[in-house]
C-alpha cells in the first residue's frame, strides 16, 4: 500500500506525534521520549530479532487492522521493517511514548497520539479521532488517502485491542461479542471487563460496512 499523499492531521483534524507536544490523557505524560520499565536498553552485544516484534493482524472480510506491542528505541527498526512489509501507513499510539516517532515518520509511517489511561476504554475525544482516521484510511474515495492502520498500547492486551474492537464495529457488520471473539482468537486475554462493557454499548457512527459479510448476531455471553 503506497503511503497516503495527504496529511491525516490536515484531513481529519488528528494530532501528530512528531514535532507536536501533546496534552495527553491521565497516565500518559506528554513529551516523554524515554523507555518504559519493560523497554530498558539491551546490552550492546544483544541483537533484536523477529521474536522481539509482536504484531497481530485482525481481519474480517476485506477489512484489516494490526494490533501490536509498543516498540522501543531498541527495536524500532525491526518494527518498521515488519510494518512496511504488512503495508501499514499509520501507527496509533495509545500509551506513554517509549520510542522516537520521528524514526517511523522518516519511513513514511505516520504516528498519531491518542493516549488512553491504562485499562480504560477510549475517552470520547480519542474515539472520535480514531473513527476519523479509520474513515480516511479505509473509506476515502481518494485512493491516495487509503491505507492500513496499526494500533499499539504497552503490551497489546487492553487499550489497543479495544480500539481494534471499535474499528471492527465501525468498518464491518460484526456485533460487539463477535468482534471481541475475533480479537481474542489472535490475542489471548485481550480486553478487560470495563472495555468489553464499552464495546457492548458502543453505537456505530459510520454508514455502511466495508462489505456484506453475512455476520449473524451472537447470543452468547462473554466474560
Amino acid at each position: 500500500v503506497a503511503a497516503p499523499r495527504h496529511s491525516v492531521g490536515q484531513s481529519a483534524g488528528l494530532r501528530h506525534a512528531h514535532g507536536v507536544r501533546q496534552p495527553g490523557a491521565a497516565g500518559c505524560p506528554p513529551g516523554h521520549r524515554g523507555r518504559s520499565a519493560q523497554h530498558r536498553s539491551r546490552p550492546a552485544n544483544m541483537t533484536v530479532g523477529a521474536a522481539d516484534v509482536v504484531t497481530r493482524v485482525i481481519e474480517h472480510g476485506k477489512f484489516k487492522i494490526v494490533i501490536m506491542e509498543s516498540p522501543s528505541d531498541d527495536n524500532a527498526a525491526a518494527y518498521i521493517e515488519r510494518l512496511r512489509g504488512l503495508g501499514v501507513t499509520d501507527v496509533v499510539r495509545v500509551c506513554e511514548p517509549a520510542y522516537d516517532a520521528a524514526r517511523f515518520e522518516r519511513e513514511r509511517i505516520r504516528v498519531h497520539e491518542m493516549c488512553i489511561p491504562d485499562g480504560a476504554p477510549p475517552p470520547d475525544e480519542m474515539a472520535s479521532q480514531w473513527v476519523d482516521l479509520l474513515r480516511l484510511r479505509y473509506k476515502s474515495k481518494d485512493p491516495s488517502e487509503l491505507g492500513l492502520v496499526a494500533v499499539h498500547c504497552a503490551a497489546g492486551l487492553g487499550r489497543a485491542p479495544v480500539m481494534a474492537g471499535v474499528a471492527l464495529l465501525e468498518m464491518t457488520s460484526l456485533d460487539p461479542l463477535d468482534a471481541v471473539e475475533k480479537i481474542r482468537a489472535k490475542q489471548r486475554g485481550a480486553i478487560n471487563a470495563k472495555q468489553l462493557q464499552y464495546l457492548q454499548s458502543y453505537k456505530r457512527t459510520t454508514k455502511g460496512g466495508m462489505m456484506p459479510d453475512g455476520a449473524r448476531p451472537c447470543g452468547c455471553t462473554m466474560m
